[in-house]
């Protein structure tokens, strides 16, 4: 164990390397005699001063001990082995009374105590008492040691401590690098020996500017190594660290090292570049000089940033955009992993790939990286009093000026050369032809078509596109084409489409974009969109009264009075806007749930009206019908075929030839037709409007009213009760409830499931279903619904059959279903069967048959009544079809000669049991050998001593307990001694 020197040194002192070796020169009498300061020991235990001393009480605190030692710690240094080494520990008592104390310590065999003649004695106020202690050490290397002082009150420790071979390094204890250039690497080299008395591992470290080669090293006596130490400072001014030498025997020896920084005589020739006008896709180019007026070689670097602290911020932003981007991609592949976990051998490259990434962002050097400015060369180095040349490139990317400022990194410098480049690009130049355009008044919806030139009056070729309008105005606007490419000297004619969309004035400013130009090129478009004109030859459109779901039709016509086709949008306001409503047709033809019947009165959302086509373009002074699909209505075409035959044959009333060409088209249109369905889903009274807008302008041109009521006939249960009588159970019956329309609409009925029923539990008496539940019932007629009806408990049973019409949320007609659920009928051909006398241990089988007179399976479980029954039942367990029978096997098998009897229970599924009367009389013998004795019992030969034949006889019993019977013939030498009869009870 090694002992650090720098532990007996207070902590606020630092221990050159002089002073080092000095004090390791220094042996333990000179030590001793060099050592003045004292501190308090640490007590290690207090004692019960009642068991110790009659002077209870102390004017010490009790942090302080009683007694002071010096030396406060005992050492041991440039000892050689085997001999024998003394340093005295004095006691000094500082209380105000006499006080003993004594020396004790672990037993060691390298250290021991002499104690003085007086000890055991009380030692008098401020007097002293002197121990010795005794060092005698095999090996010059490090010992450890306690002595424990107890007082009276305390007990306390005095280390003791023997510092073996230390190694010496001579370094010196100043350093000094003087005046140096900035950034500039300055290099001393020192060789050092050790010359110390063994050797050492070692560890030199130092902090910035100063770096330190080697930083580990290990050293022998008298050997020595070349340590270089590296003066980099980054700023001017003096520089003072600490390079600490520590020991592997734990000391930390400090050398000063000191150094000074300024700034050498490099400079530019010039702290701003004016470049000329440069046009876009050209370059320019001008020449920097950096002079170097100094003695040194020195090194340059062109930089975006002016400080290593703003390259340093640029990288931590790199590494966090980094960071953010792994995460997104982790995440991604940990998705991909869940689908195919082979690719979890990948994600070791996905990490590695990204650390790689970060760590050239870390080695990246942050040179001037640009596309507009190039400097040529990046970086390079100046010899002592010579210029280099730096050129300066602009290559502009747009028609802009161009202001930066660039960094020239120089090592002897403390601050970066700035060097401020301006120059302004120059980009292609195109006009038009016209920059105003009068469009006058056009029709809404209507294309009008424009011709523009645009040029190219520049020395270089332009790109040009048109730039998106923001408002809707200027998306009526369309260019053709709407980008390209123009030469020098060159031009293009544009088609401008104008679709208008609006009504009213307006001027629009339109703008083309030209690519490096800073300018646009603008042509303003003035004009005045006005509406188209419509009527309806019907005033208002009148369904009267019509039924919950079935759609209804009525037609009409609209009439373009307008000078240009125009493309309209039919709408109803207020109609739903969710599926299109259903049609009573559908619900009984597809038979749909009637849980969504009781919900369709709040299900506003439904589409009720269907325009077909919604959109259409009419022609100038054309007519358009509008059939709403329903019941057709030809009122409208009639009276103008009506109107043409009255005008083509009343020639005398002179009819204008175009009135007649007129009445002709409408007819045409109207024989076309538009289809418009209706089909209420809702009971109320619609007052709605059919509006005419302008297909992509949403401009309502015209409103004709819709007026309707819908509503739900009533229906009537001519049968409200259907009593079925007795029911087999689970069969099924069929039965007839008969509906009832008397109004003049017809309706839309359905049969509601029985799980919808909320009276319903899981003791269900009667189910019901039907073949057809659902149907249509006309105006003033009858219908019959097929109900399949089955039972499924005894006795007496009651259901409520609810009717759904199509239209209403309750369920308005119910039928009442009643009936007596019966069981299956089982027929016996036997209740009682006799066997008579019969042999015992033998099966003796009969059979009884056994009918179902019923319409259902009989389920039958059969079995006897006593415990240890005589008889067995084959089957036991059997299920007999309807109308049809079963034979059942009764096997008698008897163990015993009397008269025996039994009952077979037969337990018949949903009905009652039924009983079978069983006896029969055992005769015969219930004793059974183990193996036949035939006609002649032979034993054999015998030996006459201690032969023994057995056989075993069983008696099968029920009145008696079984015995086992065993003979044993023993044969003497003449003839059979004895038979022994054993008896055992199981």
């Amino acid at each position: 164990m090694h002992i650090p020197f720098d532990a007996f040194v207070h902590q606020s002192l630092k221990l050159t390397p002089s002073a080092f070796m000095k004090e390791m020169s220094l042996d333990t009498k000179q030590k001793l005699a060099n050592t003045q300061e004292m501190y308090l020991p640490p007590i290690i235990e207090l004692l019960d001063m009642t068991e110790t001393t009659l002077q209870k009480f102390s004017m010490l605190d009790t942090d302080r001990p009683m007694f002071q030692p010096f030396p406060s710690e005992i050492t041991f240094q440039n000892y050689e082995p085997c001999e024998t080494y003394e340093v005295p520990l004095i006691l000094r008592n500082h209380d105000q009374v006499p006080r003993m104390v004594k020396v004790i310590q672990e037993d060691s065999p390298y250290f021991r105590i002499i104690c003085p003649n007086d000890v055991g004695l009380k030692v008098a106020p401020g007097m002293t008492t002197t121990f010795k202690l005794v060092f005698v050490p095999e090996e010059n290397k490090d010992y450890i040691h306690e002595l424990i002082c107890v007082t009276e009150r305390e007990k306390f420790l005095v280390p003791v401590k023997a510092i073996g071979a230390r190694a010496i390094l001579d370094f010196p204890d100043f350093i000094n690098f003087s005046m140096c250039p900035v950034k500039c690497n300055t290099q001393k080299t020192l060789l050092v020996r050790n010359i110390g008395k063994g050797e050492t591992r070692f560890t030199l470290l130092t902090k910035k500017p100063f770096i330190v080669e080697p930083v580990h090293g290990y050293l022998e006596v008298g050997e020595s190594f070349q340590v270089t130490i590296e003066f980099i400072p980054q700023r001017i001014g003096d520089h003072n660290e600490d390079l600490i030498l520590h020991l592997d025997t734990g000391e930390d020896i400090f050398v000063s090292l000191y150094g000074a920084a300024t700034d050498i005589n490099v400079r530019l020739d010039k702290n701003s570049v004016m470049i000329e006008r440069t046009y876009v896709t050209l370059a320019n180019q001008r020449v920097v000089s950096i002079c170097n007026r100094s003695d040194i070689i020195v090194h340059f670097q062109w930089k975006a940033f002016a400080t290593p602290e703003e390259e340093e911020q640029q990288k931590i932003r790199f590494v966090s955009d980094l960071m953010t981007e792994e995460d997104e991609e982790i995440k991604q592949f940990l998705k991909e992993c869940a689908e195919d976990p082979t690719l979890h051998e990948q994600m070791s490259i996905l990490s590695r790939t990204f650390q790689n990434r970060r760590q050239l962002v870390q080695d990246d050097q942050m040179l001037l990286s640009d596309d507009v400015f190039i400097i040529e060369p990046m970086e390079g180095e100046i010899w002592p009093n010579s210029t280099a040349e730096i050129n300066v490139t602009c290559r502009p990317k747009e028609a802009k000026i161009y202001d930066q400022t660039v960094y020239c990194d120089v090592a002897g410098r403390e601050t970066r050369l700035p060097l401020r480049i301006k120059c302004e690009g120059l980009g292609p130049r195109v006009i038009l032809n016209v920059d105003h355009v009068e469009i006058g008044n056009v029709f809404v919806s209507s294309k009008q078509i424009y011709e523009i030139v645009i040029t190219n009056i520049g020395e270089i070729p332009a790109v040009y596109t048109r730039i998106p309008s923001r408002n809707p105005l200027g998306s009526c606007f369309c260019f053709n084409p709407n980008e390209g490419t123009l030469l020098p000297g060159g031009y293009q004619m544009m088609a401008v489409t104008f679709h208008a969309s609006f009504l009213g004035d307006f001027i629009a400013d339109l703008f083309i974009s030209v690519q490096g130009s800073s300018e646009v090129v603008q042509v303003t478009f003035k004009g005045c969109v006005i509406g188209p004109t419509f009527h309806f030859n019907v005033p208002v459109l009148n369904f009267g009264e019509v039924s919950f779901g079935f759609p209804k039709t009525i037609s009409c016509c609209l009439i373009n009075t307008s000078l240009v086709p125009m493309a309209v949008k039919l709408r109803i306001p207020g109609d739903g806007i969710g599926e299109i409503s259903r049609t009573s047709f559908s619900q009984a033809t597809e038979r749909r749930s009637v849980n969504s019947w009781a919900n369709i009165e709040s299900d506003i959302t439904l589409k009720e009206f269907t325009i077909n086509p919604r959109f259409d373009v009419i022609q100038s002074h054309i007519g358009k019908e509008i059939q709403f699909l329903g019941s057709c209505s030809n009122e409208l075409q009639a009276n103008n075929k009506a109107a043409i035959r009255r005008a083509t044959a009343a020639e005398e009333v002179r009819v204008k030839k175009k009135e007649l060409d007129k009445l002709h088209r409408e007819l045409q249109q109207i024989e076309n037709g538009v289809k418009v369905s209706f089909c209420s889903n809702t009971a109320k009274k619609y007052e709605l409007s059919l509006i005419v807008e302008v297909e992509n302008v949403s401009l309502e041109v015209l409103a004709i009213p819709i007026v309707a009521r819908c509503i739900v006939p009533t229906l009537e249960v001519v049968n409200p009760h259907l009593d079925l009588g007795r029911c087999f159970l689970k069969h099924p019956y069929q039965c007839m409830i008969k509906l009832q329309n008397a109004n003049d609409l017809p309706a839309c009925y359905g049969l509601v499931p029985q799980k919808m029923i909320k009276e319903l539990n899981n003791q269900i008496g009667i189910l019901y279903s039907s073949p057809e539940p659902y149907g249509i019932i006309e105006s003033c007629s009858t219908v019959e619904i097929p109900l399949i009806v089955e039972a499924q408990h005894l006795g007496e049973l009651n259901a409520e059959v609810s009717i759904a019409l199509f239209g209403k949320s309750q369920f308005p007609l119910t039928v009442h279903i009643s009936c007596i659920g019966e069981g299956p009928v089982l027929h016996l051909s036997s209740t009682k069967i006799d066997w008579g006398k019969i042999p015992v241990l033998t099966d003796v089988p009969k059979t009884i048959c056994l009918s179902n007179e019923s319409l259902i399976p009989a389920k039958v479980t059969a079995k006897m009544t006593l415990e240890n029954p005589k008889w067995r039942l084959e089957p036991s367990e059997f299920v007999i079809p309807p109308l049809e029978h079963i034979d059942l096997s009764v096997v008698a098998h008897l163990d015993d000669t009397i008269w025996s009897e039994d009952k077979v229970h037969l337990e018949v599924e949903n009905t009652h049991t039924r009983s079978i009367h069983v006896q029969a009389t055992g005769i015969g013998t219930t004793i059974v050998p183990d193996k036949p004795f035939g006609p002649v019992l032979n034993l054999g030969a015998i030996f006459s001593l201690g032969s023994v034949r057995t056989t075993w006889l069983q008696i099968k019993s029920i009145t008696t307990l079984a015995q086992t019977w065993t003979k044993e013939l023993h044969r003497d030498k003449e003839s059979i001694t004895a038979l022994y009869i054993k008896a055992a009870f199981d």
